[in-house]
């Protein structure tokens, strides 16, 4: 996986665990997700304690993720490209949690049907379906799986 990629998933896990914390995103997306997601956090912690601006903005990003988020982006790509030990330890992490995929779907008028998630299968990973309608005469179904695992 390349540096922008793996910063983009890393964020990705980081942002909801700060936001709804671990035991909601292991409600939602599973126990696995939450553990890997406090282990991916407390991993940066640990080896930014020496670096001030990256463990600030990183205790800047859990107090107002949608502040600092751009911010620590910029310094997890910078950190991600500078070492390889870290760059190993959040892929096999991101690895770990599998495959996530993420569907918002903002609607106006339904008088059809919207599906945000249509899957034969779902061996492995996360789905989270998110839709808004502001009037709805049809069907709206979030996820339609036929098996999982």
């Amino acid at each position: 996986m390349n540096t922008a990629a793996l910063t983009t998933s890393v964020i990705g896990v980081l942002t909801p665990l700060v936001v709804k914390g671990a035991r909601e995103i292991a409600t939602v997306a599973g126990e696995k997700v939450g553990e890997k997601a406090s282990e991916m956090l407390s991993s940066l912690k640990r080896r930014w304690a020496g670096d001030e601006e990256a463990s600030s903005t990183l205790e800047r990003f859990e107090k107002n993720p949608a502040r600092y988020e751009p911010v620590l982006e910029d310094i997890l790509h910078e950190k991600l490209d500078a070492d390889e030990g870290l760059r190993d330890e959040m892929a096999r992490l991101i690895d770990e949690i599998g495959p996530n995929l993420v569907v918002v779907q903002r609607l106006g008028s339904v008088s059809g049907e919207a599906t945000g998630v249509d899957a034969g299968e779902l061996n492995r990973g996360n789905v989270e379906v998110d839709q808004q309608a502001d009037n709805v005469s049809g069907k709206i179904t979030g996820a339609r799986i036929d098996r999982i695992g």
